[in-house]
């Protein structure tokens, strides 16, 4: 049995807390067959799979019942995690009313919304199907977005996440620094990528993304850099920057982190000052953000301070957001640290609030290839402060 609080428990105790904030008097997750798709925001409070229609409930009063299929309640008990775990066999319909009608609740929260993926967990045919089970009763009349408490549950990490966070982070760099020394002339970016997947393997992680593209490996000014593929045909050469993003799950909590070695030319017994100045100036545009960061300032706020340095400095305005939050997923939804586009709206203008945890990601070209990095803070109640180890100056590969 468990010894200490489980953490779908603690997420639970959270969410009851913050209801009356959302102004929502039940909330409820609906789920089928989980192998077919989950909706994001369960894995928040609960650790298992589904296989009948079930409803997740959490109460601003206080109650949490978890009315499932017959075959999967016992699972459920076993997990410890749901105070209230209601079965059925033949009919769904009955005992979940019998729920709303013992509560009744002016505002149902349920998973959807428009900006935010990690919050719009009810797919059209389950919206379909619950709209079939409230008829000819009020509640359907009484439905509201859960996003925002969604958002605010997933993004205020409990001291037991920021602790996971912190060990997938520390997972994460020692992979890098192992891999760091045995970069050497004549790797391709598959090769090194290859490095990478061997280092999770000893230490029985996975990928913090699409594992073929965990991690991302730019070698040299021709490399693709984004969300593709490392290459095999990209080989590091001399007066090559190598720049990789990596992060790994580790006990369900993800890490993401940038870091850029530059491999010397023949004769050259320093940085050259064009790679200098721009690892100096991308260094610096995290660390000044990350300085404005506290409870309160908005998402775009702390992007502007980044990008307008960067423009500042003569180089092209980055084309994505300095920052996400993370979580259980690298992206974990909720407020994004954007600027005032379009394709941002109603994610970069949320308040900050202590507990987010944060990447701070920028990066510049130059002529020996893509300078990026991308460090995790942890907002707190008077500031911000790195989980990361900053990465103070660029690697050389000897």
């Amino acid at each position: 049995m468990p010894t200490a609080v489980n953490a779908h428990s603690e997420k639970i105790a959270q969410a009851i807390k913050l209801l009356p904030e959302h102004q929502l008097d039940m909330w409820i997750t609906i789920s089928r067959e989980t192998m077919h798709g989950k909706d994001p925001a369960l894995s928040l409070i609960y650790s298992g799979d589904t296989v009948w229609l079930s409803a997740f409930i959490i109460t601003r009063d206080g109650a949490n019942i978890a009315l499932v299929g017959n075959h999967d309640a016992d699972g459920i008990r076993q997990r410890e995690e749901f105070a209230t775990i209601l079965s059925y066999d033949e009919d769904f319909r009955q005992p979940f009313l019998e729920i709303l009608n013992q509560f009744k609740p002016e505002r149902i929260g349920l998973n959807f919304s428009l900006e935010n993926p990690a919050a719009d967990g009810l797919s059209y045919g389950l919206w379909l199907k619950l709209q079939s089970l409230l008829q000819d009763t009020p509640y359907i009349h009484r439905i509201y977005s859960a996003a925002s408490l969604i958002g605010q549950l997933r993004g205020i990490k409990t001291p037991g996440e920021i602790d996971k966070i912190i060990t997938s982070i520390d997972c994460a760099q020692e992979i890098i620094t192992d891999v760091g020394h045995r970069l050497t002339p004549g790797l391709s970016e598959l090769d090194i990528s290859m490095l990478f997947k061997k280092g999770m393997k000893i230490k029985e992680v996975s990928a913090a993304w699409s594992a073929d593209g965990c991690p991302a490996v730019n070698c040299g000014p021709e490399s693709r850099v984004g969300h593709s593929q490392p290459s095999p045909d990209s080989i590091l050469h001399q007066g090559h920057i190598v720049h990789i993003d990596f992060g790994v799950i580790k006990d369900n909590y993800a890490s993401d982190l940038q870091r850029v070695w530059y491999l010397p030319k023949e004769g050259e017994d320093s940085v050259p000052p064009e790679v200098a100045k721009a690892f100096y100036v991308v260094r610096q545009a995290i660390g000044k953000s990350a300085a404005f960061i506290k409870p309160g300032v908005l998402g775009y706020e702390v992007d502007h301070i980044a990008r307008q340095m960067i423009i500042d400095a003569g180089y092209p305005e980055y084309k994505h957001a300095l920052g996400h939050e993370v979580g259980q997923k690298a992206h974990d939804g909720g407020i994004i640290l954007g600027p005032k586009w379009p394709r941002y709206e109603g994610t970069n203008n949320i308040p900050l609030q202590s507990g987010n945890v944060f990447t701070l990601e920028l990066g510049v070209p130059t002529s020996a290839g893509y300078l990026g990095l991308e460090e995790m803070i942890l907002v707190e109640d008077d500031g911000c402060r790195f989980l990361s180890k900053p990465q103070e100056d660029i690697w050389i590969i000897k």
